[in-house]
């Protein structure tokens, strides 16, 4: 096994020597601390361990890629074994990123350490004991499970992604943070809840999650291994995605993307916000939620908008603020919520703390003739 070819599975090899060196009290070593901190975002990273193939790597060098240029200071990362034929999941490592915000680094700069080494210092090391730690974590899966080149995988077994991931709710329910949820696999389900591919199943998918009772927390969901595995071959993407969809808006949750490539953002957001939000619609007032995340351009990634419990949408746009604090946010959403219309256009301005402005479909009447356009108010929360 060469790096070249394993990339950072192989670079986990070195783990345990630099491991070794934590036993003598190195705080160099140590990544623990970062744990302490709250963070605003922690990501769940599953790992089916049908998709393990004997030198087909890849998908760990996609997942490094991405991940190690999104994370936010003192993220948590959990890594588990999906093993959807008996429909379970078990962790494997969870560790924090080791980084600093920009108020914590201008604090660090002006202490003084004497008898250890400054801890902007040995900031790269500590990243690379992540990395080392996440890494191994992937070999411990690829090696465990893989099976020869070119064996065939079995398509007579059952795949019960649905059971693993009802088997772990509780993790959901645990986490304070924003969620970021990333699974490598083929999403093809074949059990008693249903078959991904076939599009009569998608329209029961959402009852079955609400049957079990899911509550995935609005977590992001990026699915990503469609077509690696002959599981997959032939099916229809846009049925899977479609099942797997009405799922996880069932489980109160939000399928980003699903396909053959992970398309998770590469770049971390540096303002995350929340919002309770009031819309006048018509003689009646609708309350929800307004999550925010931007990053340094004042792009928004992994943000979402929801009236009562059944009603949410993803939404994309700009959150953009001026030197005096004026704010305005222009952003759309990916379909309809106090309307039918295909989507809705979301235009906000004041401050960080208080935005107003309206929400609907310009163009559209309502029944009654009314303009389907109407007054929303945003309010940030403060914890």
């Amino acid at each position: 096994m060469t790096k070249g070819r394993f990339g950072i599975l192989a670079a986990a090899l070195v783990f345990v020597a630099t491991q070794a060196h934590a036993f003598f009290g190195n705080d160099e070593y140590d990544i623990s601390g970062f744990c302490e901190v709250s963070a605003d975002r922690e990501t769940i990273i599953y790992i089916d361990d049908a998709m393990m193939v004997e030198g087909s790597t890849a998908w760990a060098e996609r997942i490094d890629a991405k991940l190690l240029s999104s994370l936010m200071p003192s993220e948590r990362v959990t890594l588990l074994r999906l093993s959807p034929e008996q429909g379970r999941v078990s962790e494997i490592w969870a560790g924090c990123w080791p980084a600093y915000s920009q108020e914590q680094q201008e604090k660090l700069e002006a202490e003084t350490y004497l008898l250890q080494k400054h801890p902007l210092k040995v900031l790269e090391t500590q990243q690379q004991v992540f990395r080392q730690g996440f890494g191994n974590g992937l070999s411990q899966i690829y090696t465990a499970a893989m099976r020869p080149a070119g064996a065939s995988p079995s398509t007579v077994v059952p795949k019960q992604i649905i059971r693993a991931l009802a088997a772990d709710e509780g993790r959901f329910g645990r986490r304070a943070a924003n969620l970021r949820v990333i699974i490598y696999s083929d999403m093809v389900e074949n059990s008693e809840y249903g078959f991904a591919p076939d599009s009569d199943s998608a329209a029961a998918s959402a009852e079955i999650a609400k049957q079990l009772g899911l509550n995935l927390q609005h977590a992001m969901v990026y699915a990503f291994g469609f077509g690696d595995t002959g599981n997959s071959s032939g099916l229809s993407l846009e049925n899977t995605r479609a099942f797997w969809a009405a799922f996880t808006d069932g489980a109160k949750g939000h399928l980003v993307a699903l396909g053959s490539e992970l398309t998770a953002p590469a770049t971390l957001p540096v303002a995350i916000h929340s919002y309770d939000v009031e819309a006048s619609v018509q003689d009646r007032t609708v309350i929800g939620r307004m999550h925010l995340a931007a990053n340094a351009d004042g792009e928004l990634q992994d943000s979402y908008i929801t009236f009562g419990s059944a009603v949410s949408s993803l939404i994309s746009g700009e959150l953009l603020c001026q030197a005096d604090g004026t704010c305005v946010l222009d952003a759309v959403t990916a379909t309809g919520t106090l309307t039918t219309t295909p989507e809705e256009h979301i235009a906000l301005r004041g401050t960080i703390d208080v935005l107003t402005g309206n929400i609907g479909f310009e163009g559209e009447e309502l029944v009654d003739g009314q303009p389907a356009v109407f007054p929303l108010s945003a309010k940030r929360i403060v914890r």
